[in-house]
């Protein structure tokens, strides 16, 4: 989350929601007499299932004891099968919630009853560390929200209101160019594609446009309510977080048009609280707020690959006077493609990092 959290917070509650993905519930199955209703269950009694798995799905008889005359069963609105059970490989589905929907018949009524089934990733994530190549200062006034590299060029966004700001940094940290964003705006994740900057904000419900001398352009509007955390491309489209487990996929050449959204997670869970983002050779790597790593992630599928620790890189001893360890955190991953280089850094960190994975 880009505001400021509390030292009293539970760092344990900030990561990650355990999901409840029970497949039948009384709440879930519609009646249309108030005595006779259908459930939906697994043949295992499975709630959650893995990407591998399938699921073997049946409705069962009703509160009243009689079974259904008729079936069909509906995924997105689609028909995906007919009768009192549905086999399904979980790799149809694809990794997170999908609601499948019964429709029943028995004699001249018809009911229809929801779940949720949830799918986890059949992959867990390689644990991985990196390698420190280099070391550079980094202005400590920059409250890093975005972070990336574009012509040779390193580039900042920062954030909290008042102090946000769009920038073109040196590699040692001096700031070579600085514009700020109007004061009652919190700056957040940004990018370069097809020759423009765009940059986001957390709840201003738009995003702004410059060229790559940091000239402003022009506005945008987010099409849906979000707010605005990481940003990336692909180099088609714009790649956004919002500090769920979710990514959207933009598009800029048709009025930022949600084309596809992404649910991100491991074989446990979702991954929840992804932050800053960087696309490179056709994998998504993302800051997890509050966590001391980042996380490798397949943009096909939405599967966390590699989970790459970060534990300590910022030494206690560079931690200089007012400096907020629960708050200025580990945010920013940059990659040159020039050099073949990942630099990372943080919220008011002192330094940036130039790491090998």
């Amino acid at each position: 989350m880009p505001e400021p959290r509390l030292q009293t917070a539970p760092k344990s509650c900030l990561y990650l929601i355990p999901l409840l993905a029970l497949l039948c519930t009384a709440n879930s199955c519609q009646t249309q007499n108030g005595s006779t209703w259908f459930a939906i269950r697994d043949l295992e009694n499975r709630s959650v299932f893995r990407l591998d798995d399938t699921l073997q799905l049946e409705i069962s008889g009703s509160k009243s004891g009689k079974d259904p005359d008729s079936a069909q069963w509906l995924i997105h609105g689609n028909t995906a099968g007919s009768g009192s059970r549905l086999t399904l490989p979980a790799q149809a589905l694809g990794l997170g919630s999908t609601k499948i929907t019964t429709r029943v018949w028995l004699g001249e009524k018809q009911y229809e009853s929801t779940s949720d089934v949830v799918v986890l990733s059949d992959t867990e994530p390689l644990s991985d560390t990196y390698e420190l190549v280099n070391t550079y200062a980094h202005d400590t006034s920059a409250y890093t929200q975005g972070l990336f590299f574009a012509g040779g060029r390193l580039y900042e966004s920062t954030g909290r209101k008042g102090q946000s700001s769009l920038r073109l940094t040196g590699i040692n940290g001096q700031v070579l160019k600085r514009v700020a964003l109007p004061d009652d705006f919190f700056g957040e994740g940004a990018c370069l594609l097809d020759g423009k900057i765009y940059q986001l904000t957390w709840k201003g419900k738009k995003g702004f446009i410059y060229n790559p001398d940091l000239e402003k352009l022009g506005e945008f509007a987010y099409p849906e309510t979000f707010d605005g955390w990481g940003l990336t491309t692909d180099g088609r489209y714009l790649i956004l977080s919002d500090g769920t487990h979710l990514l959207r996929f933009l598009d800029p050449q048709d009025s930022m048009r949600v084309v596809r959204t992404l649910e991100v997670f491991d074989h446990r869970q979702a991954v929840k609280l992804l932050n800053e983002l960087e696309y490179v050779n056709g994998l998504l790597y993302a800051n997890v707020y509050t966590k001391d790593y980042i996380v490798e992630i397949d943009p096909a599928s939405g599967k966390v690959l590699r989970q790459i620790d970060f534990t300590g890189i910022l030494p206690e001893a560079r931690h200089y006077p007012g400096f907020d360890k629960y708050n200025y955190v580990l945010n920013g991953i940059a990659y040159d493609p020039e050099g073949d280089r990942f630099f990372v850094t943080g919220k008011k960190w002192p330094l940036l990092f130039e790491v090998r994975f």
